[in-house]
């Protein structure tokens, strides 16, 4: 069973880390699936939830200070998908900045036009070419200048 246990843990680790598997694995593996599909799959999916764990504990969680009470829809949900969107990602820090590029690998920089490090946070609060005046809580408002912003800046 150790041998298994290995062999699996080893083809799961390689599975979610997007490895190329050699073919004796494959066939080994391909060998076992009768006798240990249900370990497989139970392995699999402690890996997995162990995976996710650490990286809920590096992850942070930004601008919750922007929610008080997630129950209710958020200022904003009424506006068109495209702006609706582009305004959670400037909440979240997770858009098409440079710094997201080069963290996806889209990207060899991940500078901003103005030749800072371009994040989301930069591109509302600090970028000369970009900056919404009043910054992140300002769009957060939703006001018609918010709106114009966000509708000028993602076309």
């Amino acid at each position: 069973m150790a041998v298994i246990s290995t062999v699996t843990l080893a083809y799961t680790d390689r599975l979610l880390a997007g490895q190329q598997y050699t073919t004796s694995c494959k066939i080994y593996h391909l060998a076992l699936v009768g006798f240990c599909s249900v370990f497989y799959v139970v392995s699999n999916l402690y890996v997995m939830f162990v995976r996710a764990s650490e990286l809920s504990l590096s992850a942070q969680v930004v601008n919750s200070h922007l929610v008080c009470d997630p129950t209710i829809r958020q200022l904003g949900f009424d506006l068109p998908q495209q702006q609706w969107s582009l305004l959670n990602r400037f909440h979240m820090e997770q858009g098409h900045c440079g710094a997201c590029r080069r963290k996806w690998r889209l990207t060899d920089t991940d500078l901003c036009f103005c030749g800072e490090t371009q994040t989301m946070s930069h591109t509302v609060e600090s970028c000369p070419l970009t900056k919404l005046n009043g910054g992140l809580s300002w769009l957060h408002s939703v006001d018609e200048d918010a709106v114009l912003w966000l509708t000028s800046y993602g076309s």
